[in-house]
């Protein structure tokens, strides 16, 4: 098959002008024969594809132009796999592939020319070498955070007879077959993304390397007998009486459970926005968390329907927010959108189900201390504010 061809620049063309300009000045009866070729070169390399050429470790174009004062000219090469395209000005060279892995072919090139001295072009073609591909080519590529078994497969090429793989994290499996692999992944526990690389080798062959990144999950549910009370300076506990203290966040029940009459509301503190903290007993990076608005007045009354939530990894913070991490800013949702009050019973459903907040990944850091800043309520009231339940999902750090 006939190969890509480099075209010939300027000063190729402007040096075999000249060169044709003499030969056809000495063309005369009495004048010596003359031939002569452009590059004006000895010997070349062709790589193992047959295409590209160099001499003298330079690269050159694979079309030579001939110069002659002679009526004819003719080139030849002493084996079949180095041939020629001839043109009325010159050839060009091209070879077949070389498929060997570590031979090297030699050939050369004669261009000849009435009673002219033959020129001749020592040729050495490259081995192809140590060969390996993976099909379908991929470098990167994701899997979700629920893993799964041989998610991906692959096809490996290789002129070499042993070859390996091998994944350079324990959660990625590589199992390797006769003619390639296939890949599978456990589930990602942890609510941050992580990655790893596969690496397919082979001797004397460049490594093939896959990189594999996987999207962190949703966490566990933190344990929530772990949960206390806890204030640090500048943030005075707050509630109603001692019939609606903080421990309600976390008892697991619903004001909507029957038999089951208790809740958290805040003390008159003054107006919104003010804060609620406590320690969550644990240090995690949270994923999300949930929030159960009082369901008998969804949407009215004292339920928040905008606030901020901070966190901590340590107790050593104050009032002032610039002691906190920021975790996000969140607004609840009423699905009707309707106006003021008014809501369906789908409303009502969405809110005994509790609403689900994500924490964006760029906020994912450890923490163990939680202030919930309310700032806005559902019907504008704001020196007071009630939350029925809380959850926290993440995972645990050591």
């Amino acid at each position: 098959m006939k190969r890509n061809i480099l075209k010939l620049s300027a000063a190729l063309l402007a040096a075999v002008v000249i060169a044709f300009s003499v030969s056809c000045t000495d063309s005369g009866s009495d004048a010596s024969p003359v031939l002569s070729i452009y590059p004006p070169v000895t010997s070349v390399v062709l790589d193992s594809e047959g295409a590209q050429a160099s001499s003298g470790g330079m690269p050159i174009s694979t079309e030579f132009m001939v110069a002659t004062n002679q009526e004819s000219w003719d080139v030849s090469s002493s084996q079949p796999w180095l041939q020629f395209i001839k043109m009325s000005h010159g050839f060009i060279m091209y070879a077949d592939p070389n498929t060997t892995m570590s031979t090297q072919l030699t050939a050369e090139v004669t261009v000849t020319s009435g009673k002219a001295a033959p020129v001749t072009i020592g040729v050495t073609q490259s081995a192809l070498g140590p060969v390996l591909a993976v099909s379908p080519k991929a470098n990167n590529i994701t899997v979700a955070y629920e893993g799964g078994s041989e998610f991906a497969a692959y096809k490996v090429s290789t002129n070499v007879g042993d070859w390996t793989v091998a994944s350079s994290d324990s959660w990625l499996k590589a199992d390797k077959s006769e003619t390639g692999f296939t890949l599978s992944a456990d589930q990602n526990l942890l609510v941050i993304n992580r990655a790893t690389e596969i690496t397919v080798s082979a001797p004397g062959a460049k490594d093939v390397v896959i990189r594999v990144s996987q999207g962190g999950g949703l966490g566990d549910l933190l344990d929530r007998t772990k949960f206390q009370r806890w204030n640090p300076p500048g943030i005075p506990y707050s509630a109603l009486d001692d019939t609606y203290h903080i421990e309600f966040l976390w008892d697991g029940l619903r004001v909507y459970m029957e038999g089951y009459t208790y809740w958290y509301l805040t003390g008159y503190d003054g107006n919104l926005p003010f804060s609620i903290t406590f320690d969550m007993g644990q240090t995690a990076i949270l994923s999300h968390f949930k929030v159960w608005q009082l369901a008998s007045m969804a949407y009215q009354y004292f339920n928040v329907s905008k606030f901020q939530l901070w966190g901590s990894p340590t107790p050593d913070v104050t009032g002032d927010f610039a002691t906190w991490t920021f975790l996000g800013e969140y607004s609840s949702i009423k699905p009707s959108g309707l106006p003021g009050t008014d809501k369906t019973p789908e409303d009502t459903a969405y809110a005994l189900a509790g609403e689900q907040y994500i924490i964006a990944p760029e906020n994912r850091v450890p923490v163990r201390y939680i202030r919930f800043h309310a700032m806005e309520l559902w019907t504008g009231a704001n020196y007071l504010f009630c939350v029925d339940e809380m959850e926290f999902y993440g995972a645990l750090q050591d």
